[in-house]
């Protein structure tokens, strides 16, 4: 009777160890349709220093690199020694990138063309009379072969400063003025933004 139930165990055991799959480490080809679709970055300033631009991307399907090789560059240099060294540097850009739509942001009485800039692969204003005016509604639009995209938003008030003050430092991550709190306020309005500034 005990030989009869161990051999039967034995059978069951056998049998759950041949149905078990032990896990493969070999890639899997996922294939799938999909349609690519655009992402796009668009900054309008108000800043005179700061340059508007549009950046125009479209998503990629699973099989492809996020990057492609453009070229390799050499590079050289002479130390302190006067000794001449060369190095090359490969040079990648990112393989979603949509260079050939058609962009353009307008207001309401004037229409601006950005062309796309090859050095900086994003999308500028040829046109130096685009200088973004605060409280103004700007809309944009983005024609390509993988879609057509638009939107819209109200630029904000432009903040002010008080120019008179002197002796501004940065302590502990608060802005002072003679020692005491600078506070930097907006009047009420929907956006989203943020303050930037350089050590003087």
């Amino acid at each position: 009777m005990g030989f009869h139930l161990n051999f039967k165990l034995n059978i069951i055991i056998i049998f759950l160890c041949f149905s078990c799959k032990l896990p493969t480490t070999e890639w899997e080809d996922v294939k799938v349709e999909y349609d690519p679709e655009l992402n796009i970055f668009g900054l309008i300033s108000l800043d005179p220093e700061v340059e508007s631009f549009i950046s125009v991307n479209r998503t990629l399907d699973l099989s492809e690199a996020s990057e492609i090789f453009i070229r390799e560059t050499l590079y050289t240099y002479t130390d302190s020694y006067g000794n001449e060294f060369t190095y090359s540097d490969s040079l990648f850009e990112k393989s979603g990138l949509v260079k050939d739509a058609e962009v353009t942001i307008y207001d309401k009485s004037n229409t601006y063309i950005f062309t796309y800039d090859t050095e900086e692969n994003i999308y500028k204003s040829n046109d130096e009379s685009f200088n973004p005016l605060p409280l103004t509604e700007y809309s944009l639009e983005v024609s390509s072969t993988y879609g057509v995209a638009s939107g819209s938003l109200v630029t904000p008030e432009r903040p002010s400063f008080n120019r008179d003050m002197i002796d501004t430092n940065f302590v502990d991550g608060r802005i002072q003025v003679n020692n005491n709190p600078y506070f930097i306020s907006w009047e009420p309005i929907d956006f989203n933004g943020y303050l930037a500034g350089n050590l003087v």
